[in-house]
């Protein structure tokens, strides 16, 4: 499939995807997952690229202003997940991608990312651990000591919470 249109989202409560044109310039380097800048009311703001279509249903519709990165922020994985976030949470897409990012990547501050050669990045765990019957500050004690391991071996972290 040609990729004329992009199907782009922003972090508003809108629940559908806008329709924006590709410039030639990007057909090759634009792909689902990537940031672009777009013209959206007037302003302008961080899209994520949700898909393509080789035609729109508008008869009016705006170009792609840029590419924010040279690989795409999100895999299919993830939007895959972040739709089924989207729906169980009563948000748009929008707003579940830009909940899921860090501040940076929602600004539209471009990041340097490599693109892993081969097979996907390997998820390391090396542990998984029960907390049962513990104390709130016993609990955070914890979790703040294995998270301090992991930065003291040069490891990265990811900490969802429910609150």
């Amino acid at each position: 499939m040609r990729k004329n249109i992009a199907k782009v989202v922003v972090g508003l409560p809108i629940e559908s995807s806008f329709d924006y044109l590709v410039p030639k310039k990007l057909m090759d380097k634009i792909e689902i997952g990537c940031r672009v800048w777009v013209s959206f009311s007037n302003k302008r703001l961080v899209g994520y690229v949700v898909g393509f279509s080789s035609k729109s249903k508008f008869n009016k519709v705006k170009f792609i202003i840029s590419l924010i990165d040279d690989v795409p922020v999100l895999e299919k994985d993830d939007l895959g997940f972040l739709n089924d976030f989207s729906r169980y949470y009563c948000c748009s897409l929008g707003e579940a991608i830009e909940t899921s990012l860090p501040p940076g990547l929602k600004e539209g501050k471009p990041v340097k990312l490599e693109r892993t050669q081969g097979r996907k990045a390997q998820k390391n765990i090396s542990s998984i651990t029960l907390l049962q019957d513990i104390s709130y500050s016993k609990r955070w004690e914890f979790f703040c000591g294995k998270i301090r391991d992991c930065f003291n071996s040069n490891g990265g972290v990811i900490f969802l919470v429910p609150d």
